[in-house]
């Protein structure tokens, strides 16, 4: 999966983080999340890995595919009522 600089600052952006609180809950540098968020470089697929699962650990999705972004997961009862239409 690809994540593009502005979804990354955007689910930043919900987790009300900085770049630094993010780098240092991933286990990177706040330069390597700056150059991401600029386009500037494209992370590792490692670096990928750590950074999504930190984001994805407390509750934001990334989106892909028409509209790329990111967004707070479902809560587990909502997608449930969902599916049974509710």
């Amino acid at each position: 999966m690809k994540i593009s600089g502005r979804q990354l600052a955007a689910a930043r952006s919900l987790l009300n983080w900085s770049q630094q609180h993010l780098a240092t809950a991933a286990g990177v540098t706040q330069q390597t999340i700056a150059l991401w968020e600029t386009e500037q470089q494209v992370p590792r697929a490692s670096t990928l890995a750590r950074v999504m699962a930190v984001i994805e650990d407390r509750g934001v999705e990334f989106t892909n595919g028409g509209a790329p972004g990111v967004r707070f997961k479902p809560k587990p009862e909502a997608a449930e009522n969902e599916s049974a239409g509710k």
